[in-house]
Protein backbone atom coordinates (compact mmCIF):
# COMPACT_ATOMS: atom_id res chain seq x y z
CA UNK A 1 0.00 0.00 0.00
CA UNK A 2 0.68 3.60 0.59
CA UNK A 3 1.13 5.72 3.31
CA UNK A 4 -0.25 9.18 2.29
CA UNK A 5 -0.80 11.01 5.79
CA UNK A 6 1.17 11.06 9.28
CA UNK A 7 1.85 13.61 11.57
CA UNK A 8 3.56 13.33 14.77
CA UNK A 9 2.97 14.84 17.94
CA UNK A 10 5.20 15.60 20.85
CA UNK A 11 3.84 16.58 24.27
CA UNK A 12 0.57 17.80 22.46
CA UNK A 13 2.72 20.17 20.00
CA UNK A 14 3.42 19.30 16.13
CA UNK A 15 6.88 17.46 15.47
CA UNK A 16 7.19 16.32 12.08
CA UNK A 17 4.81 14.97 9.31
CA UNK A 18 5.12 13.18 6.00
CA UNK A 19 5.82 15.36 2.91
CA UNK A 20 4.98 12.90 0.41
CA UNK A 21 3.45 9.60 0.09
CA UNK A 22 5.84 6.44 0.80
CA UNK A 23 5.33 2.85 -0.45
CA UNK A 24 4.82 0.25 2.62
CA UNK A 25 3.94 -3.22 2.96
CA UNK A 26 2.60 -5.05 6.33
CA UNK A 27 2.22 -8.39 6.92
CA UNK A 28 2.61 -10.93 9.89
CA UNK A 29 5.47 -11.84 8.84
CA UNK A 30 6.97 -9.09 6.68
CA UNK A 31 7.40 -5.28 6.67
CA UNK A 32 8.86 -3.54 4.08
CA UNK A 33 9.30 0.80 4.29
CA UNK A 34 10.14 2.28 0.92
CA UNK A 35 12.44 5.76 1.56
CA UNK A 36 9.34 7.27 4.07
CA UNK A 37 10.49 10.70 5.30
CA UNK A 38 8.97 13.00 7.97
CA UNK A 39 9.89 16.55 7.96
CA UNK A 40 9.39 19.66 9.96
CA UNK A 41 9.29 23.23 9.08
CA UNK A 42 12.56 23.64 11.33
CA UNK A 43 14.25 22.06 8.67
CA UNK A 44 14.67 18.95 10.71
CA UNK A 45 14.44 15.88 8.60
CA UNK A 46 14.61 11.83 8.82
CA UNK A 47 14.19 9.44 6.24
CA UNK A 48 13.95 5.45 6.49
CA UNK A 49 13.90 2.52 4.55
CA UNK A 50 13.21 -0.94 5.77
CA UNK A 51 12.91 -4.27 4.75
CA UNK A 52 12.24 -7.04 7.55
CA UNK A 53 11.34 -10.83 6.49
CA UNK A 54 10.07 -13.37 9.54
CA UNK A 55 13.11 -12.47 11.54
CA UNK A 56 15.45 -14.00 8.93
CA UNK A 57 16.32 -10.71 7.51
CA UNK A 58 16.72 -7.40 8.49
CA UNK A 59 17.49 -4.61 6.50
CA UNK A 60 16.95 -0.59 7.67
CA UNK A 61 18.61 2.70 7.07
CA UNK A 62 18.39 6.45 7.74
CA UNK A 63 19.12 9.38 6.80
CA UNK A 64 19.19 12.46 9.12
CA UNK A 65 19.23 16.42 8.70
CA UNK A 66 19.20 18.32 11.80
CA UNK A 67 17.81 16.52 14.45
CA UNK A 68 17.70 18.24 17.30
CA UNK A 69 19.49 16.51 20.66
CA UNK A 70 17.38 18.15 22.89
CA UNK A 71 14.56 15.24 21.79
CA UNK A 72 16.43 12.68 23.83
CA UNK A 73 14.85 14.60 27.24
CA UNK A 74 11.32 13.23 25.19
CA UNK A 75 12.13 9.58 25.58
CA UNK A 76 15.04 9.36 29.18
CA UNK A 77 15.13 12.12 31.43
CA UNK A 78 18.74 13.83 31.30
CA UNK A 79 18.25 16.56 33.05
CA UNK A 80 20.08 18.96 30.33
CA UNK A 81 18.95 20.52 27.75
CA UNK A 82 20.84 20.71 24.49
CA UNK A 83 20.85 22.74 21.95
CA UNK A 84 22.76 20.80 19.22
CA UNK A 85 21.61 19.54 15.82
CA UNK A 86 22.67 16.20 14.04
CA UNK A 87 22.93 15.08 10.87
CA UNK A 88 23.73 11.86 9.29
CA UNK A 89 23.68 8.59 7.87
CA UNK A 90 22.70 5.10 9.31
CA UNK A 91 22.87 1.41 7.75
CA UNK A 92 21.84 -2.04 9.39
CA UNK A 93 21.95 -5.29 7.73
CA UNK A 94 21.19 -8.68 9.89
CA UNK A 95 20.32 -12.06 8.77
CA UNK A 96 21.35 -15.38 9.74
CA UNK A 97 23.11 -16.20 6.32
CA UNK A 98 25.43 -13.15 6.74
CA UNK A 99 25.60 -12.41 10.26
CA UNK A 100 25.33 -8.78 11.14
CA UNK A 101 27.20 -5.71 8.59
CA UNK A 102 26.27 -1.78 9.77
CA UNK A 103 27.72 1.81 9.56
CA UNK A 104 27.25 5.42 10.73
CA UNK A 105 28.46 8.70 10.35
CA UNK A 106 26.83 11.54 12.06
CA UNK A 107 27.89 14.74 12.62
CA UNK A 108 26.44 17.40 15.94
CA UNK A 109 26.60 21.13 14.99
CA UNK A 110 28.38 23.44 17.65
CA UNK A 111 25.85 24.42 20.70
CA UNK A 112 25.50 24.26 24.69
CA UNK A 113 24.77 21.79 27.27
CA UNK A 114 23.31 23.40 29.72
CA UNK A 115 21.78 22.21 33.48
CA UNK A 116 18.74 24.05 35.62
CA UNK A 117 20.37 22.47 38.27
CA UNK A 118 23.54 23.73 37.86
CA UNK A 119 22.99 26.85 36.02
CA UNK A 120 26.62 28.26 35.86
CA UNK A 121 27.70 25.71 34.36
CA UNK A 122 27.39 25.76 30.66
CA UNK A 123 29.35 23.56 28.26
CA UNK A 124 30.25 24.98 24.82
CA UNK A 125 30.84 21.99 22.22
CA UNK A 126 32.53 22.55 18.68
CA UNK A 127 31.36 20.13 16.17
CA UNK A 128 31.70 16.45 16.34
CA UNK A 129 31.79 13.30 14.72
CA UNK A 130 30.61 9.75 15.51
CA UNK A 131 31.11 7.15 12.96
CA UNK A 132 31.44 3.31 12.99
CA UNK A 133 31.57 0.00 10.53
CA UNK A 134 30.99 -3.52 11.67
CA UNK A 135 31.21 -6.77 9.91
CA UNK A 136 30.01 -10.35 10.47
CA UNK A 137 28.81 -9.17 13.33
CA UNK A 138 32.64 -7.41 14.76
CA UNK A 139 33.38 -3.56 15.39
CA UNK A 140 36.13 -3.06 12.20
CA UNK A 141 36.54 0.58 13.08
CA UNK A 142 35.26 3.69 14.63
CA UNK A 143 35.43 7.46 15.11
CA UNK A 144 34.45 9.60 17.67
CA UNK A 145 35.65 13.36 18.07
CA UNK A 146 33.99 16.11 20.18
CA UNK A 147 35.48 19.15 21.83
CA UNK A 148 34.59 20.82 24.90
CA UNK A 149 36.24 24.18 25.07
CA UNK A 150 37.60 24.63 28.70
CA UNK A 151 36.24 20.96 29.43
CA UNK A 152 38.47 19.00 27.09
CA UNK A 153 38.50 17.35 24.11
CA UNK A 154 37.61 13.56 23.38
CA UNK A 155 39.16 12.07 19.91
CA UNK A 156 39.44 8.58 19.41
CA UNK A 157 39.56 6.36 16.14
CA UNK A 158 40.52 3.05 16.00
CA UNK A 159 40.41 -0.30 13.86
CA UNK A 160 40.59 -3.32 13.93
CA UNK A 161 44.83 -4.24 13.20
CA UNK A 162 44.54 -1.61 15.95
CA UNK A 163 43.37 -3.30 19.16
CA UNK A 164 43.54 -6.89 17.90
CA UNK A 165 47.10 -7.61 19.42
CA UNK A 166 45.61 -6.57 23.00
CA UNK A 167 47.87 -5.80 25.70
CA UNK A 168 50.93 -6.41 23.03
CA UNK A 169 49.22 -3.83 20.52
CA UNK A 170 51.39 -0.66 19.14
CA UNK A 171 48.95 1.64 20.84
CA UNK A 172 49.73 3.35 24.35
CA UNK A 173 48.70 5.95 26.45
CA UNK A 174 46.50 7.29 29.01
Amino acid sequence: GELRELSLTLAGEPLAELPEPTAISLSENAVTIDHGCIAASTGMRICVQADWLNDSHLDMGADMTDVPVELVNNFISTDLQFDQLVSGNFQWTQSKQAGTTGSAKISMSAGTISSDDYPDALIVTETGLLSFDIANGQLLSGSAELSMPGFGHVAAQFSIPDIADGVDSSINGL
